[in-house]
């Protein structure tokens, strides 16, 4: 089975807006940090992409 990491980036609607968010996982669930807010979907997936990417990079993806 697979396991999310313990730190992802993530986006959702926020009005007309999308916000990008650092969620992070804990022992009660998960929580995020809003990072910023993109007028287009595309910018704000672009954003999530290069979030990950870095952390993965960097290994504190911790799968």
């Amino acid at each position: 089975m697979l396991r999310q990491p313990d730190e992802w980036y993530e986006y959702r609607p926020k009005g007309r807006c999308w916000a990008v968010y650092l969620m992070k996982r804990d022992a009660t669930g998960s929580t995020g940090k809003h990072i910023g807010t993109y007028l287009c979907r595309e910018d704000a997936k672009s954003e999530v992409r290069k979030g990950n990417y870095k952390l993965k990079k960097n290994g504190t993806d911790k799968v």
